[in-house]
């Protein structure tokens, strides 16, 4: 997934080096990778290209079919601020 943390952030803020946190609810049986700030751009939910340093990528994997699920990514910022992204995924069969 691409989180993308661009609303949150000011003209000339970015997400650091620092690395972020991901973790999601229900997790039972679901794995989630490490994520990382992007180093490429990526295409969020709404078509709109996410620029390097102002997203999140993460791998989640073992979803279940017909279940709600809220990933939550959090991350620093150049201005010393710390940032949650709160994703809602539905699962679809």
């Amino acid at each position: 997934y691409g989180v993308d943390f661009t609303p949150c952030l000011g003209a000339s803020e970015n997400l650091t080096g620092q690395t972020p946190t991901a973790s999601i609810n229900p997790s039972t049986g679901v794995t989630v990778g490490s994520p990382a700030v992007n180093s490429s751009t990526f295409e969020n939910g709404d078509g709109e290209m996410v620029a390097v340093g102002k997203g999140v990528t993460v791998r989640v994997s073992g979803l279940t079919a017909t279940t709600e699920y809220v990933l939550k990514v959090k991350c620093a910022t150049s201005a010393s601020n710390t940032f949650v992204v709160l994703c809602p995924i539905r699962c679809e069969a």
